[in-house]
């Protein structure tokens, strides 16, 4: 199972919606177009992690500031350690330092801080530990952007973290990149009992339904953070993609 996900996501207010996301090198992106909701705002997917980062859509506004755009040109994947607001509400909506472990990075690892607003009915998602992909500028680690996951290459290098780290496999990391999309649905899930950084490791069972094949009963496994569970019950639609030579194992991506 890919896994959004603890994630995504974050990643759907004027920073999102503002983008053409329709078009994508990766499937993950493109497919939830279709619905009629952007991407990453609506996306966990099971394995590969975006679950908050799907979910915060204050997160990925874009950075006005083009030559700070310039300078924070390395990435690096890193972790919230700790949230706290800043006193500053703008229109009803509070501010917050977002302070995020960075590493490995250039120079080692370090804490840069993210100052963003959140809406109150997102601060609950400030969770410690949740997984966040930055940008920064070597000479300066004080302050940091979360990096813009319609790029591409971010996209790669979170499903590369996550495979490095044990949360997907690589045949899943392979389908999610090359493999063939096809609607399914959850018919039974059931936890392992395996635990890996933070996140639960599930089985679902999925019916496989293409529009235009025969339906078929899949099996995928992977980890899932804590707060993806909801959006992946008995019934529940998701996505899955498949490689032609490996039907019976497909990576998984759940909206909600």
């Amino acid at each position: 199972m890919a896994g959004p996900g603890c994630w995504l996501a974050a990643w759907a207010l004027e920073g999102l919606t503002a983008a053409d996301q329709r078009v994508s090198r990766l499937p993950v992106l493109s497919s939830t177009a279709q619905y009629g909701m952007p991407p990453f705002a609506v996306a966990l997917l099971i394995g590969v992690g975006w679950g908050p980062m799907a979910t915060f859509s204050w997160a990925w506004t874009p950075d006005p500031g083009k030559a700070r755009r310039r300078r924070a040109t390395a990435f690096a994947m890193g972790r919230l350690v700790e949230s706290a607001r800043t006193g500053v509400t703008i229109n009803d909506v509070p501010q917050y330092d977002l302070y995020i472990r960075v590493g490995p990075g250039e120079g080692g690892e370090f804490i840069g801080r993210y100052r963003t607003l959140v809406p109150a009915s997102e601060a609950a998602l400030l969770r410690r530990g949740i997984p966040l992909p930055v940008r920064y500028n070597p000479a300066n680690h004080d302050t940091v952007r979360l990096a813009d996951l319609d790029d591409a290459a971010v996209q790669r290098a979170v499903i590369d973290w996550r495979v490095e780290r044990g949360l997907l496999s690589a045949a899943h990391s392979r389908a999610l990149r090359d493999g063939v999309e096809t609607p399914a649905s959850v018919m039974t899930l059931r936890p392992t009992g395996r635990r890996t950084d933070g996140e639960v490791e599930m089985t679902l069972t999925l019916l496989m339904a293409p529009e235009d094949g025969a339906a078929w009963e899949a099996e995928s496994t992977g980890f899932v953070d804590p707060d993806a569970l909801s959006a992946i019950q008995v019934g529940s639609p998701v996505l899955a993609w498949y490689l032609p030579g490996a039907p019976f194992d497909p990576a998984v991506e759940v909206r909600r």
